[in-house]
């Protein structure tokens, strides 16, 4: 019974939210993709249009750094703003992950910027 008690102290505790968030680092990929979109010649609309978004408030939220690319979505993004995907996902590891989690995936000589 105190394996019980244990799991119950582990679920009571606050847990820190948005653990992994960095909003530094999500403002950094927010004005990354701004001036992407811009060297592209897009709009937000545009932008909004071609990746398939239903609202524009969403492309405004990513160039601001308050939400972050879907996973699901990196590729259309690449292949909208005309950049290199694998680039463009090395970036999202970067901005959005947790640097130990970037380093794991990325050998120290894989790290340099791509875009």
């Amino acid at each position: 019974m105190e394996f019980d008690k244990k799991i119950t102290n582990i679920h009571q505790e606050p847990r820190p939210k948005n653990q992994r968030h960095d909003p530094v680092k999500r403002q950094e990929m927010g004005v990354l993709v701004k001036s992407l979109r811009v060297a592209a010649g897009l709009t937000q609309y545009d932008l909004c249009s071609l990746v398939g978004q239903k609202y524009i408030s969403f492309i405004s939220q990513v160039e601001q750094g308050r939400v972050r690319i879907p996973s699901a979505d990196v590729e259309i993004w690449a292949d909208v703003l005309n950049v290199n995907t694998h680039a463009f996902a090395k970036e999202c590891v970067r901005h959005y992950e947790l640097e130990s989690y970037f380093n794991a995936i990325y050998p120290k000589e894989q790290r340099q910027r791509d875009l």
